[in-house]
């Protein structure tokens, strides 16, 4: 049993890793780069939006289908292929030559690394539950953010320069998913699964799975609130550097705004789940959380000096624990469990990549009118949706 406890804190590693360099790294290198790729093949900010876009526009199509497969075939084929393929697809961007080729191939990595959030949220659901589950989803959305840190740190002022232009970095980013693809392939074994915890012994099938979980309400309206708090997040995130450059700030500073803002997310990651898995419920803390964010954005058009960094941070620190409390209370109803967990965070992201589709393209429409117009547009997404906690069940942490 204890080399199994063992074994389930190596999973969480390897899934950390993975999605630090498969997700994080390689998504936030483009924000950071848009000036330098913008001015490369002539691209308006609309079209910038649009191709940010993409990304999550693929996850609309894949993440329920990945979420029942993952449930029916198991979490290592789904792992290994996902994670050689993000680095594949990853790598072509790199290689884009127009608007039209760069959005096709932003298309393609959105199908694949939007699948990541539903394939590793899978995992944690099978390897921790109860007070760990908080926890262990907060260090794996914290990996995520860190390795979107470092991207954003590193990609436009230090490895642009140092390789010779932005198509070089974004090649070398691609490199190690797929070399932790074969480590999942050779590391893995699904025989340890802790039987203590692990609540998916009886499969269900594709049919079944989705039958189940599309009549659950709960998941509904988690996934509806997931899609305003997941498209805001795309908003800001790709249009933030941009906006502070055109405010006057130095380059260097600029991109420094998506680095706290990534790192303090990181932290709160970790920091408000914990704290969640003591208090006892999800809700009573995604409410109050929600609302401060809404609240924050709502205040950008009114701060224009670096004063902004004060309200960057507090974003990052309200907001870095809303996505894993949603995933938590969804996978701790009673009606999903980790026999449907695949399922049901599919279904979910399928949700948050479409709110995140529609809301960068819609946000940076606005800025003719007024630069700071966006970060009110996704303001009032993020709290319209958060009605919706009236309508949720509220979500109780299991004591196991």
């Amino acid at each position: 049993m204890f080399k199994n406890i063992e074994y389930k804190w190596y999973i969480l590693l390897l899934s950390c890793l993975t999605i630090f360099f498969g997700t994080g790294l390689q998504r936030y290198t483009l924000p950071v780069l848009f000036d330098e790729i913008s001015k490369d093949l002539n691209l308006s900010l609309l079209q910038i939006g649009t191709i940010w876009g993409m990304d999550p526009l693929g996850g609309v199509f894949v993440s329920l289908f990945i979420g029942m497969l993952i449930d029916k075939f198991g979490i290592k084929r789904s792992v290994v292929t996902i994670s050689i393929l993000v680095g594949i697809t990853g790598m072509l961007r790199g290689f884009s030559s127009n608007f039209i080729t760069l959005l096709v191939i932003m298309l393609l990595f959105g199908l694949v690394v939007s699948t990541t959030p539903t394939v590793f949220f899978k995992v944690i659901a099978v390897w921790f539950e109860g007070r760990n589950l908080g926890m262990a989803n907060g260090i794996l959305m914290a990996f995520n953010h860190l390795g979107g840190m470092t991207s954003s740190m590193t990609s436009a002022t230090i490895l642009s320069p140092l390789l010779n232009g932005w198509r070089n970095v974004i090649i070398l980013f691609a490199f190690p998913p797929i070399i932790l693809g074969f480590l999942w392939l050779v590391s893995y074994k699904e025989d340890r699964k802790p039987s203590f915890n692990f609540r998916d012994v009886n499969k269900p099938s594709i049919g079944e799975a989705l039958a189940h979980v599309i009549r659950i309400k709960d998941v509904w309206i988690a996934s509806i609130i997931q899609a305003g708090a997941a498209g805001m997040f795309v908003g800001v995130t790709g249009y933030l550097p941009i906006y502070l450059r055109n405010l006057g700030w130095e380059t260097g500073i600029a991109d420094s705004s998506l680095t706290i803002l990534i790192g303090t997310i990181a932290f709160a990651s970790i920091l408000v789940p914990m704290l969640s898995d003591r208090f006892g419920s999800r809700k009573l803390l995604l409410v109050p959380l929600q609302l401060i964010v809404c609240s924050i954005l709502l205040m950008f058009p009114f701060i224009d000096s670096y004063m902004l960094y004060i309200l960057i941070i507090l974003f990052g620190f309200f907001f870095g624990g809303i996505p894993p409390l949603i995933i938590s209370s969804l996978v701790e109803l009673k009606e999903v469990g980790s026999s449907y967990a695949g399922t049901a965070i599919g279904l979910c992201y399928t949700f948050a990549m479409l709110g995140s589709f529609i809301s960068a393209p819609l946000g940076n429409s606005t800025a003719s009118i007024h630069p700071a117009l966006p970060f009110v547009i996704w303001g009032a997404m993020v709290g319209i949706v958060s009605f919706g906690y009236l309508f949720l069940e509220s979500s109780k942490v299991h004591n196991q």
